[in-house]
């Protein structure tokens, strides 16, 4: 039996995936033609990549992962940030990721032995999401395409739930 904490935890990452996965393709298409958009593409092919595992994974728990009408609405918020400040919006949401990650760790603890290769997952997927925020705020961007190519092909034929 999953613990409440637990459900609501997931709950609260399911919602945190569709707001991202819904802002990035806004920002990526809005910054097509620069340099920003090598990080901006990666990480809405990450967010692309995730979304069935974590929908598998709600299915299975017998969660809703549809995104909620604050979820959409912060969503489309967040991606009409002026172009000239999407640098620190970008470190803003770095900062918020890494203390995200904490949280998340202890959503992890609290998992069943038979979710751990998803969790696991879940955990890997926010550390990718903290590095590729680390090169483009470095502006390494060449450093970032093969980054999540290595994530998505360690990941492509794992079952995760």
């Amino acid at each position: 039996m999953r613990s409440q904490q637990f459900l609501n935890g997931i709950h609260y990452e399911l919602q945190n995936r569709a707001f991202a996965l819904s802002a990035i393709v806004r920002i990526a298409n809005r910054v097509q033609g620069t340099q920003e958009y090598i990080f901006w593409s990666a990480y809405e092919k990450l967010e692309r990549f995730n979304t069935p595992h974590y929908f598998a994974y709600a299915e299975k728990l017998g969660l809703d992962a549809t995104p909620s009408f604050l979820t959409k609405a912060k969503a489309s918020m967040i991606s009409s940030t002026p172009s000239f400040l999407l640098d620190e919006l970008l470190k803003l949401v770095y900062a918020k990721t890494k203390v995200y990650m904490e949280d998340l760790k202890q959503v992890h603890a609290l998992g069943a032995d038979a979710d751990r290769e998803f969790l696991d997952y879940m955990l890997a997927q926010e550390q990718v999401q903290i590095e590729l925020m680390e090169l483009a705020i470095k502006k390494q961007y060449r450093e970032i395409p093969p980054k999540i190519e290595q994530f998505i092909q360690h990941y492509r034929d794992k079952k995760l739930v």
